[in-house]
Parts: C-alpha cells; sequence; structure tokens
C-alpha cells in the first residue's frame, strides 16, 4: 500500500475512533499483514482499501476500543417487530470477511526446480 493511500486510511479511522491514545497503525499494519498473507500478495490493491478498514475496525469493536452494534439487527415500530442477531458461537473477526478477501486472492503454485 501505497504511503499516501495509508495516511488516508489512517485519516479515516482517526475520524472514526477519537481516542488518541490508540494506535491506529499497529491495527492496520495487522489487518494489512493479514490480507498479504491470507491473500497470497505482496501488493494491496486500491480497490482493498476499504476492506482494510473494515477490517481495523472490526478488530477495534472485537477488543472493546469501539462499541460493538447491539443484539438487534431490525426494529419495526408499526405493529411491533424486533429481530436480532444470530450469535451462535464466537467467529474470528476476520472468518467474516472471508469471501470478501476470497475475491483478492491469488493461487500459491508449487513449482517444481
Amino acid at each position: 500500500m501505497t504511503e499516501v493511500r495509508r495516511q488516508k486510511l489512517l485519516k479515516r479511522l482517526k475520524q472514526k475512533v477519537k481516542n488518541n491514545e490508540i494506535d491506529l497503525e499497529f491495527y492496520l499494519d495487522r489487518s494489512e499483514n493479514h490480507f498479504l498473507t491470507y491473500c497470497n500478495r505482496s501488493d494491496v490493491p486500491k480497490n482493498a482499501d476499504f476492506l482494510i478498514y473494515d477490517l481495523v475496525i472490526s478488530l477495534l469493536k472485537a477488543e472493546g476500543i469501539i462499541k460493538k452494534e447491539d443484539g438487534i439487527k431490525q426494529v419495526h415500530r408499526g405493529d411491533t417487530t424486533i429481530t436480532y442477531k444470530d450469535t451462535k458461537g464466537e467467529v474470528s473477526v476476520f472468518d467474516e470477511f472471508k469471501n470478501r478477501l476470497n475475491k483478492f486472492r491469488k493461487l500459491n503454485l508449487v513449482t517444481k526446480g
């Protein structure tokens, strides 16, 4: 990821996370590293920036730095309908992004030397 794109992401993250004591660069590095490792890439395409941003936000929520949404998925007021999110078991932060990550994944081909 270029330094310009990285700074833009950090600026957006700082707007979302008002706490100045949080090392957002650490979470950005962690998310970028996971992206590169999982996708077998050496670069982060420009159209993956929002995915990296979402990964960082999910990490911050998982660690309690950003408040998680409550368990309510949907609320209707006319005739009162409340739908709750399905919260079966704990899922890895990165597991929820596998479908999006797979779009950027490259095959890691083994070559015989």
